[in-house]
């Protein structure tokens, strides 16, 4: 038996020099009476620590995690942690990150520090360093300075190689691995999609008119708008739901063989049964290619493009030239919101791997973070303090090693070393057995931890390192840096919490194997980011010793020349490359093979994992039997919530690729300390979420605003582009990777934008046709920078809303003439706007045009019929019509600017032909007072009888001769009237005369009030006017604002005949009701137009009340005149109602025989004039 007193030297009373991953720390690491300060308590401590092959680079960088503990010599003394102060000295080059864990720092209490380059830099550290220890900060035994004077406190120095994992995105599963993280739905990328808008001919079973044309049509099945709501906006739409009837077909250039085809439908629209079908030639045969049911249409995407649920076609040798998706059973009208194809069948390369992007990972079936593993509960987001391996964390670089284990066992009380190594069994070990394994008299695979001594009267026992049984205890051959395997969840819950560090979950696992984003996933993937290379290891030289080297990169495939683990790191030299040393890019060893690691899995009992904040790391600190005293609340310990990663020696070379889940739970059937297994392929290693430099760094919009702000929102119109400003900021040392990400769900599902690097992001043809009201498409951004240490986030995601600026124009050509006839011009907007209309004058600024029927419908349809006026420099009123011709055609164009939604402003032109007018001539010829002879209908009409002369349109219809303009004569006496007493209103509906000043006397072809030559009309007149028209609505003029500027099909007229009646209303003056019961005042305008005649009737009217003779009813009689009457719904009157005035009036024996008087004298109506002879 080896001696006891070698013991001495493997425990160190004074100091442990440790070689377990090459980190050794020298020095008398005692404390010194001297060195401690007696006002405050505060030690002192000096020593050096080496370790070899350190870097860092652009990408990272490796440490070393130094803590202490202490023990006081005497009986019943046991090892307690040192919490440390500070290190306020170290070598230059180098800095000291104090590990503020379980205790978070409080009263100057660090678990430990972390050591680390402070610049770039490659070799083997030598660093000297001071710490401030204050001997009373762990209260379960505290220290006095007479303890140190009487030489009885031991203190010990541990370390461990560690690699700092920067914060970052990355994708984690490989799409082929067992159990793999991936999206079960298969997208088709963009660029692999061959449908596109304008590309190919689409078209549809959907029948069309002018109504429904351009209403959901095919195109919009390939429009590649990602539209996610359940509405059928920006899709293809049915009409029917007729088995074996609808179709949706695109017609190629060539002859197309079709590999994968993808679906986007939305809840209700997805048929029983469908097929998709190819033709060679036009009117030939239809091939079913592949027949589905509604479980192909996919519903519910957060993404509808690119399409996420690519099918695989079994059909793939033949090439069509035509493709129809035939709808053979359904319940409901079928919608295709997008529709993908593809020529190259992507399942054969496809990534479905899940990129994290955030400290939370969106958990979902189809896209997001999920696993086919027998785990239902792959919804919502993993939680804020489960670690997902986007933040930065510090790992061991190894796997824990013999000699670690070794030191963690002699550090603890007799009962917590039964629990940490084999329970009930360790009370029949004897000295110099090997403790874990099978086999007690050699070890067992490569495990050569033995029992070198059994305390006395409840001492610790003593554990060594003796692989080669043939020397001394703890002499190089002896394992000391061969992994430790025989270990279990408990063994690495406990070992983390007794040095101040946590576990590591599956997902950092996966962090810490793969490279960092946008590195794709590879299949099968192993540890050195490739799917080749797995050199197994057959054989070992020397064994057990600090320079054991097995050949090889990987320690797996069951090889009976190794037969268990291998020295931590050993596939590693200074001249090998990450695949030969099987390292991961980080620079973390042994990921793939050698033993199998316990991590906290992504299923829902190891997502209870806390690892977010300083208090879920260990306190330094164990439970009396040797267990953790975390909570179990913040470190679960149900069987469920551990997995294996890696692989281990005996595994194949599926089983040590970095995504291999096969044991993601269900290795323990418990984890209780007595019971819990131990296998000869199970390890651990720890880590600790690491602190992290934030800095902001905001983006810079087109409007100038910044992300600082609480709602940096741009708007912009469709199709446009926009460019995100971002730099890189000065912070940033070393490499650095940005990944831009967009969400068209309002944050709810962040996609990356492949190829898109660059500390600016410019973005094109940003797009919305949704049709739907008030709708803004938002396309929201994000920024993420990944760094060596340093966070760089923004605010608030940039939020860009897009309108749809869609505007439909009926005409972009037409014609005014004289009378202010024009075609119309109808503009309809998508969404709310607001419109203004300019004539476009070259080299006089544009002229601000009104409109007509402004609200069609409110802020989305507005109808403008263009006026004369319109195009004339003149300064007058619109509605001053004097002097207005144009004597040539001339072309003229109109800007129509629509302002959508506030925000987005979309300008048109239209090019309008003026018509020039017809000679302008006197009403007379000569001061004689004769008719100008060279007067023909159609000229402009010069009344030369008034001083102002005012001019008149003139039109003739069928063989009279109109004037197109109510008479706006001035005539002694004032018996005329501007409606509303406004005169603008006289401008534009002319006066408004009583009968006995306009016409006078019942006499046929009266002059009147008219100019020489012409006459008041008659009632055969006005009727052969309409007999000859036929109908009321090519008598009203376009304008006038018919309907009260309300557009309606009743309310418009066509002005065919250039008549251009205008809805000039009617007065009732002084308002007696009692006589004229429709109205008192002014009334009507807009409604209707009414004209005098030279026309007289008789007969009875109205109804009277006689006071003095009791309840009696009779009629008014005498003679009256007719008027003509048109109304803005198109009715049209000849004064054969004639009681219209005088519906329900009720007048006093008083009134009786007067009305007839008072008609003529106090009712106002407009005035034409007609030619006194016959047109030819």
């Amino acid at each position: 038996m080896k001696r006891i007193g070698l013991l001495f030297l493997i425990l160190g009373l004074w100091i442990t020099t440790g070689w377990a991953n090459n980190v050794r720390i020298e020095g008398d690491v005692r404390v010194k009476p001297g060195d401690i300060d007696p006002s405050t308590g505060i030690a002192t401590i000096r020593f050096t620590v080496r370790w070899d092959n350190s870097w860092r680079d652009a990408f990272n960088y490796d440490g070393v995690y130094l803590f202490l503990k202490y023990k006081v010599d005497g009986e019943n003394e046991q090892w307690h942690h040192a919490y440390l102060m500070a290190c306020d000295s170290i070598t230059d080059g180098y800095e000291a990150q104090m590990n503020a864990a379980g205790n978070n720092g409080q009263e100057n209490k660090y678990e430990g520090l972390f050591v680390h380059r402070k610049e770039k830099g490659f070799g083997n550290p030598v660093v000297k360093m001071r710490l401030k220890w204050k001997i009373t900060s762990n209260a379960e035994r505290t220290l006095t300075r007479d303890d140190f004077v009487a030489g009885n406190v031991f203190l010990s120095a541990m370390g461990m190689e560690m690699v700092y994992i920067p914060r970052g995105g990355f994708r984690i599963g490989d799409t082929k691995s067992e159990m793999t993280f991936k999206n079960t739905d298969v997208t088709i990328p963009a660029d692999k999609d061959i449908l596109s808008e304008g590309k190919y001919t689409y078209s549809s079973s959907k029948q069309t008119d002018d109504k429904t044309k351009g209403v959901n049509p095919p195109e919009f099945a390939v429009n590649r708008v990602n539209d996610p709501g359940s509405t059928p906006t920006n899709a293809w739409v049915g009409d029917t739901k007729e088995p074996d009837t609808e179709y949706w077909k695109v017609d190629f250039d060539e002859a197309k063989t079709i590999r994968n085809i993808a679906i986007e439908s939305v809840p209700g629209g997805r048929p029983n049964k469908w097929a998709l079908q190819g033709q060679s030639v036009e009117g030939g045969t239809w091939t079913t290619i592949y027949t589905g049911t509604k479980e192909d249409w996919m519903i519910g995407s957060m993404r509808t493009y690119p399409c996420t649920h690519a099918i695989e076609l079994s059909d793939t040798l033949t090439a069509y030239l035509h493709y129809q998706i035939k709808i053979l059973q359904t319940d409901s009208i079928p919608v295709i919101k997008n529709v993908a194809m593809t020529t190259e069948n992507i399942f054969k390369y496809i990534d479905n791997s899940v990129i994290v992007t955030g400290p939370q990972t969106d958990m979902n079936p189809r896209i997001g973070l999920f696993a086919d593993d027998g785990d239902k509960n792959w919804t919502g987001t993993t939680p804020v303090f489960y670690p997902n391996g986007y933040a930065a964390f510090w790992t061991m670089k190894y796997e824990i090693s013999q000699e670690q284990y070794v030191t963690f066992l002699n550090k603890l009380t007799v009962e917590q070393q039964r629990v940490r190594t084999i329970g009930a069994a360790f009370e029949r070990l004897v000295e110099g057995q090997y403790v874990f394994g099978p086999f007690k008299t050699r070890p067992s695979a490569r495990n050569g931890i033995k029992l070198a001594s059994i305390g006395t009267n409840g001492d610790p026992h003593v554990f060594a390192n003796d692989l080669d049984p043939t020397n001394e205890y703890g002499q190089d051959g002896d394992g000391q840096t061969v992994a430790c395997n025989f270990l279990n969840a408990g063994d690495m819950l406990a070992y983390a919490d007794w040095c101040g560090l946590r576990p590591l979950s599956e997902m950092e696992f996966e962090k810490m194997a793969r490279r960092p984003f946008p590195e794709a996933a590879i299949w099968n993937e192993f540890a050195w980011n490739s799917n080749k290379g797995n050199d197994f290891a057959t054989n070992i030289q020397n064994k057990g010793a600090k320079t054991e080297k097995p050949n090889g990169n990987v320690n797996a495939g069951k090889q009976p020349g190794v037969g268990g683990p291998v020295r931590c790191g050993s596939f590693a030299s200074n001249s090998s490359g990450q695949q030969s040393s099987g390292a991961s890019f980080w620079g973390v060893m042994e990921l793939s093979g050698n033993l199998a690691e316990v991590v906290y899995n992504a299923n829902v009992e190891g997502r209870n994992f806390h690892a977010d904040q300083n208090v879920y790391h260990g306190n330094g600190t164990l439970a009396s039997n040797g267990s953790t005293d975390m909570s179990v609340m913040e470190w679960p310990v149900a069987p469920n919530a551990f997995g294996l990663r890696g692989g281990s020696y005996l595994s194949d070379a599926k089983q040590i690729t970095i995504s291999d889940r096969s044991k993601h739970w269900g290795v323990y059937a418990s984890t209780d300390e007595t019971s819990a297994v131990r296998d000869s392929t199970v390890t651990f290693r720890l880590g600790r979420t690491a602190p992290v430099l934030s800095v902001v760094s905001e983006l810079k919009m087109m409007n100038g605003k910044t992300t600082a702000v609480d709602e940096p929102v741009d708007t912009i119109c469709s199709g446009e582009g926009y460019t995100l400003e971002g730099v890189v900021p000065a912070e940033i040392d070393g490499a650095y990777r940005i990944a831009w990400y967009v969400s068209e769900n309002q944050g709810k599902l962040w996609d990356l934008i492949a190829g898109e690097e660059e500390p600016t992001l410019t973005v094109s043809n940003l797009r919305n046709i949704n049709e739907e009201a008030n709708f803004f498409k938002e396309y929201w951004y994000k920024r993420m920078i990944y760094s060596n240490g340093v966070d760089v986030v923004h605010s608030h995601p940039v939020k860009l809303k897009v309108v749809n600026h869609d505007v439909k124009i009926n005409r972009y050509r037409d014609t005014v003439d004289i009378y202010d006839h024009s075609n119309g011009i109808e503009v309809i907007a998508s969404q709310q706007s607001t419109f203004n209309w300019y004539w476009i004058r070259e080299n006089s600024g544009n002229r601000e045009l009104s409109v007509e029927y402004p609200a069609v419908e409110p802020n989305l349809h507005q109808i403008n019929f263009l006026k004369y006026k319109d195009f004339s420099d003149s300064n007058k009123s619109e509605f001053d019509y004097d002097n207005e011709t144009n004597e040539t055609d001339r072309e003229e164009k109109v800007l129509i600017e629509t302002h959508i939604l506030g925000s987005c402003t979309r300008r048109d032109t239209i090019d309008v032909f003026i018509k020039k007018s017809r000679a302008s001539l006197n009403v007379l010829a000569d001061a004689e007072q004769s008719l100008n002879p060279d007067f023909k209908c159609g000229d402009v009409l010069i009344d030369n009888e008034q001083t102002k002369g005012v001019r008149y349109k003139t039109v003739k219809i069928g063989n009279q001769c109109w004037m197109a303009e109510n008479l706006r004569r001035e005539i002694s006496g004032g018996k005329y009237l501007c409606y509303n007493n406004d005169v603008l209103n006289c401008k534009r509906y002319g006066y408004l005369y009583n009968w006995n000043a306009a016409v006078g006397a019942f006499t046929e072809k009266i002059q009147g009030i008219c100019p020489k030559g012409w006459h008041i009309p008659t009632y055969a007149e006005w009727k052969t006017l309409y007999t000859v028209v036929g109908e009321a609505a090519k008598l009203k003029s376009q304008l006038g604002s018919w309907g009260n500027q309300v557009y309606t099909a009743v309310n418009m007229g066509t002005n065919e005949t250039r008549f251009s009646a205008l809805p000039a209303g009617a007065a009732n003056t002084p308002g007696n009701a009692s006589y004229f019961a429709r109205f008192t005042g002014y009334k009507y305008i807009y409604e209707g137009a009414w004209w005098w005649t030279s026309s007289s009737w008789t007969g009875g009217w109205g109804t009277y009340y006689y006071y003095s003779y009791g309840d009696k009813y009779g009629w008014d009689s005498g003679t009256q005149p007719y008027n003509a009457y048109l109304k803005h719904d198109l009715g049209w009157s000849f004064g054969d109602d004639k009681s219209w005035f005088y519906d329900g009036a009720n007048r006093s024996s008083d009134a009786y025989g007067r009305s007839t008087a008072r008609f003529r004298d106090e009712i106002y109506m407009s005035v034409r004039c007609v030619r006194d002879l016959p047109e030819e």
